[in-house]
């Protein structure tokens, strides 16, 4: 095993190199707490369960998911080409940057469903009251409770004795693993608590109240215009998102090319749309349109790592580690989305 100074100073380096020293990495924090010296230092077993918390709060669990989403999935925002001068505009990939991301410190979270806007602001004269939609029939409280959400991988146990494979390892629980969870909650959550039988993760496909609405006789681009002119009529004015599996959004897209076969006239059909965004979680044949905004995902305390060996671990070599946070997944506007099924091949 490695002397502990010498640990601190490999650790030290690496961060220094990385610039994270003063704004770590989750895989950063973990290398650097009292487990992750433990392996550096050439431990050759995990004893029970050891846990690590990786973010500083869910503030911070969130900066670091809308980084991700940002840094890996988008394209440049210019990529000149110096002959042609053309430019290619970002294109997002991911959901969370359009979702709302709510930091808290209780699992449970009260929420008030509606419909669609009920009400505006307006004017109010002294000693009148102000406009409100307190009145309308919709209008309920709801508790949900933030559940766990996280899963665990196996990994050689080497690799968590080298700094560098260790702090890649732990960032792609969060980054990757986590967030690609995240966002199929987001489509199509339904998690209750067996206890309380309160709601965790309710995703827009499991809304009350969300239209679903069948393609099969009409083209995908008047199911599309129609979806979204139906939801700005109940208030939601965008940008709007369409997610759809990659096969369905090759269809939807090839549908908008015009007689020159020019793939851009979705953005003259569609001008709310900012993204077509690929999910495995969607079968073929159906798309989400909707105003993601109106998606609130709450997220309290910190990401935790946990390692234990159990089974053939010590003989293989190997450790299971698992990274979750606690989270609720609510749909606040019902009438933001709407479900396409039916899309013809």
């Amino acid at each position: 095993m490695g002397d502990k100074t010498a640990v601190e100073a490999r650790i030290d380096a690496l961060l220094r190199n990385r610039r994270l020293i003063d704004a770590p990495t989750p895989g950063a924090r973990f290398i650097r707490s009292g487990t992750g010296q433990r392996l550096l230092a050439g431990v050759p077993t995990i004893s029970g369960t050891e846990s690590v918390n990786v973010t500083g709060s869910a503030v911070e669990t969130i900066a670091l998911l809308r980084d991700a989403a940002s840094a890996a999935t988008m394209l440049p925002a210019e990529f000149p080409d110096i002959e042609r001068q053309v430019q290619v505009l970002p294109q997002p990939t991911s959901l969370l940057p359009f979702c709302t991301m709510i930091p808290g410190t209780s699992p449970f979270v009260p929420v008030v469903p509606e419909q669609g806007v009920l009400g505006v602001a307006d004017f109010a004269d002294d000693g009148q009251p102000l406009p409100s939609a307190n009145s309308e029939p919709t209008w309920s409280v709801e508790l949900f409770e933030a559940g766990r959400v996280g899963r665990v991988i196996r990994v050689p146990l080497e690799s968590l004795q080298d700094a560098g494979q260790a702090e890649a390892t732990i960032n792609r629980l969060l980054t990757q693993d986590f967030r690609e969870a995240l966002e199929r909650k987001v489509i199509d959550g339904n998690d209750f608590h067996v206890v309380s039988n309160r709601p965790a993760l309710i995703g827009v496909k499991n809304t009350s109240g969300v239209a679903f609405v069948n393609a099969s006789l009409v083209s995908v681009v008047t199911a599309l215009t129609s979806a979204v002119a139906e939801i700005q009529a109940m208030g939601y004015y965008g940008p709007h998102i369409v997610t759809a599996s990659p096969e369905t959004l090759r269809r939807i897209l090839g549908e908008t090319l015009d007689s020159t076969g020019n793939s851009m006239r979705w953005r003259e059909l569609l001008p709310t749309v900012a993204g077509w965004i690929p999910t495995r979680r969607l079968e073929d044949g159906t798309a989400v349109v909707g105003q993601f905004s109106e998606v609130q995902v709450f997220l309290t305390g910190s990401f935790t790592v946990e390692l234990r060996q159990v089974d053939d671990d010590v003989s293989r070599g190997t450790v299971h580690i698992g990274g979750w946070q606690r989270i609720a997944v609510w749909v606040r506007g019902a009438g933001a989305f709407q479900v396409i099924e039916d899309i013809a091949a």
